[in-house]
């Protein structure tokens, strides 16, 4: 009975966190948590922060300059220049036409680096720009041919790069990193246009005002 309690209670907690979640998500949870409990490895080679919250930061960021490395020795396997040349091509290729400023905005760019990068593109015939019907004043962005082919050369190279990365963990584990990390990515993706010339202490304020109560 007493097991029964606590996996009750480790039920609550998680679903309080993840409402939208599956019992095969809380499954995945519930057994890195007794994973993480008995891990005797250190992160950072032994220099951890003070919480939690700046701690994931730490491991995020490091993981992402990871990436960024492997991101870098994949696109030098293709034609293209530079690495927002995909994250444009990727996007805009998705989106099948869009607005300059969408696609800066979506890859987290400034405008001015942003529409150099493009207008570069458009004069390496990788995209094509037209007025936007609705808008004379917005241009529309569409991936041409050559565009395509150098698109799906990154698709293979930066497929090696995540395997390189990831493949010695579970898959039920990327699963579940995805499930517990892809609301934070859909929120701050919209928000980080808008905070990202503002000064920290007015986002840290307005995060204050709108933080969840039990939290």
């Amino acid at each position: 009975m007493k097991r029964i309690v606590e996996l009750v209670n480790e039920w609550a907690t998680f679903e309080e966190q993840f409402s939208d979640a599956s019992i095969e998500d809380f499954c995945r949870y519930y057994l890195i948590r007794k994973r993480e409990s008995e891990s005797k490895e250190f992160l950072y080679d032994g220099i951890v922060p003070p919480d939690t919250n700046t701690s994931l930061s730490k491991l995020l960021g490091r993981i992402g300059g990871i990436i960024n490395i492997y991101a870098r020795l994949a696109i030098q396997k293709t034609e293209l220049k530079r690495m927002e040349e995909f994250l444009f091509l990727n996007v805009i290729k998705w989106n099948k036409e869009m607005r300059k400023t969408d696609a800066i905005n979506y890859n987290m760019l400034e405008l001015s680096t942003g529409i150099d990068i493009l207008n570069r593109m458009v004069e390496d015939q990788l995209i094509t720009e037209r007025v936007d019907d609705n808008d004379k004043r917005s241009k529309l962005l569409k991936v041409t041919n050559k565009g395509e082919q150098m698109l799906f050369q990154c698709y293979r190279q930066l497929s090696k790069m995540s395997d390189v990365l990831f493949n010695d963990l579970p898959e039920d584990d990327k699963k579940l990193c995805i499930q517990l990390l892809k609301g934070i990515e859909i929120k701050h993706s919209k928000q980080v246009i808008e905070y990202k010339n503002k000064d920290l202490d007015k986002v840290y304020e307005e995060y204050l005002r709108t933080k969840p109560a039990n939290r």
